[in-house]
């Protein structure tokens, strides 16, 4: 889903750029009210082993570095 991809980066970003403080809580937020809205079917996909794509705080933080660049202060 990289259309979802860009728009959550892009979201991202222009909350960063006007000086909004972007926790951990605030961008698995950002990240799954825009992933329920542009592609809900993401949370309800099974990978092999039966499990279900979530949020978490070591999704986020490794999604962050790869994808932005950025780490935690």
């Amino acid at each position: 889903f990289p259309q979802v991809k860009q728009a959550i980066i892009k979201r991202l970003k222009s909350l960063c750029d006007i000086g909004i403080p972007l926790t951990l809580v605030t961008i698995c937020a950002i990240m799954i009210a825009m992933i329920s809205d542009l592609a809900p079917a993401i949370f309800e996909q099974q990978a092999n082993d039966g499990s279900k794509f979530h949020c978490s705080d070591s999704f986020i933080r490794n999604w962050l570095h790869q994808s932005l660049h950025w780490s935690e202060r």
